[in-house]
């Protein structure tokens, strides 16, 4: 993000399907705690590293996530989104191509059996 100043920074996408749904599952003050935490882990995450080691093709390995981490991550955001009355068609349809669900190669599927599409 850019401030009107000019100062560049990093911050947490609030509109993220998956950040948004946990901030949904919080009251007010536990959403306040969290942003504020998230404010700490941003400034403190180690950018110089980073960009040190992608400019020397240092990547960490491909993540994937295999079915059973799929599926317990699943029916966690489930969880979530059923009590904020999310059909089980629009919960599917919102985190499928979103990471870490679209990593998985079943992870469609996984999404309607656990929403019970």
């Amino acid at each position: 993000m850019n401030d009107r100043d000019g100062v560049f920074r990093y911050e947490i996408n609030r509109s993220n399907p998956y950040i948004a749904s946990f901030l949904d599952a919080l009251t007010v003050e536990q959403q306040k705690t969290f942003m504020e935490m998230a404010k700490i882990l941003s400034a403190t995450i180690p950018y110089e590293d980073m960009q040190s080691r992608f400019a020397m093709d240092q990547r960490a390995d491909n993540f994937t996530l295999n079915d059973d981490q799929a599926r317990v991550f699943a029916k966690q955001m489930w969880t979530l989104n059923e009590h904020m009355g999310l059909t089980p068609e629009r919960f599917v349809e919102y985190f499928r191509n979103t990471e870490p669900m679209s990593l998985c190669r079943n992870g469609e599927m996984i999404l309607k059996e656990v929403s019970h599409v």
